[in-house]
């Protein structure tokens, strides 16, 4: 129960930092975010290593979470800059899922990689004006779901068999297939359509 506290503290509070971070990333640049979130991560870490009870460490959790859900945008946004300057599909390279699938986890890391990096490049550059906010809200999104996922299975299990209950996730991985199509063509006008945007602010009002 404790750890489960601490991991939603955690959660929620990387869930605002995505939110909070996204519009600052597109008025400073996600360089400026980034290189200013990786100490302050290393600050909040500090703060869990100290602690010394359950509360302790769910206050403690609390900046990390933050930091490290601005750090997640930031990079990924920044990832969508250089990607949009190379004028080439490079954003799997950069992603941490694709080692992920080399030295474990295989099928969940391969799967991953196979999407995120896609999804994140249709987000940052369905405006560049506002990359910042539109990858803070899909990865948002999806730490949403990574928090109320369990809560919802585990609520569904008190009604009906765990095995019932697993078919949601399996249902949503079905809908995300059928408007996976739809997402690119989306996505397809849009990609690269302006090679020459710098990863300093944008100046448009």
């Amino acid at each position: 129960m404790d750890s489960a506290c601490c991991s939603s503290c955690s959660g929620w509070r990387a869930l605002a930092g995505m939110r909070l971070c996204g519009p600052l990333a597109d008025c400073h640049g996600p360089r400026i975010v980034m290189v200013c979130a990786v100490p302050l991560l290393g600050l909040a870490l500090t703060g869990s290593a100290l602690a010394n009870d359950a509360v302790s460490l769910a206050v403690a959790v609390v900046p990390f979470g933050f930091v490290n859900g601005a750090l997640d945008v930031s990079m990924n946004a920044h990832a969508v800059a250089v990607q949009r300057r190379y004028r080439r599909a490079i954003m799997a390279a950069l992603s941490p899922w694709v080692p992920l699938a080399v030295i474990g986890w295989a099928g969940y890391g391969i799967g991953l990689s196979g999407c995120v990096p896609q999804i994140f490049t249709i987000a940052g550059n369905a405006n560049p004006a506002t990359s910042g906010a539109n990858l803070s809200l899909v990865a948002g999104t999806g730490y949403f779901g990574l928090l109320a996922g369990p809560a919802t299975i585990g609520a569904l299990a008190r009604f009906v068999p765990l095995s019932l209950a697993l078919l949601l996730p399996i249902g949503c991985c079905a809908v995300a297939v059928v408007l996976a199509s739809g997402i690119r063509k989306a996505g397809r006008p849009i990609v690269g359509a302006d090679s020459t945007i710098s990863t300093t602010p944008s100046t448009t009002p």
